[in-house]
């Protein structure tokens, strides 16, 4: 189902997973993180969730625009 190169059922080892996570927070921090600059923001008028820039907040919140993210309306 998977393929012959499938992980399915395997595991990581605790060595592999302390490596994957070093990597990890040097590449994730600041601009290397793809969430970097931007925000969620809600409206309940419209029913709908968005990921802005940062730099557009006031504006969506001066719109009616809520900041977060809202899971169900």
């Amino acid at each position: 189902k998977y393929g012959k190169y499938s992980f399915s059922g395997m595991t990581h080892t605790e060595e592999t997973k302390a490596k994957i996570g070093e990597k990890n927070s040097k590449t994730q921090k600041g601009s290397g993180n793809s969430q970097f600059g931007t925000c969620w923001v809600h409206s309940l008028i419209e029913q709908k969730n968005k990921k802005i820039n940062k730099d557009e907040l006031e504006t969506f919140i001066s719109n009616g625009w809520v900041k977060g993210r809202k899971m169900k309306f």
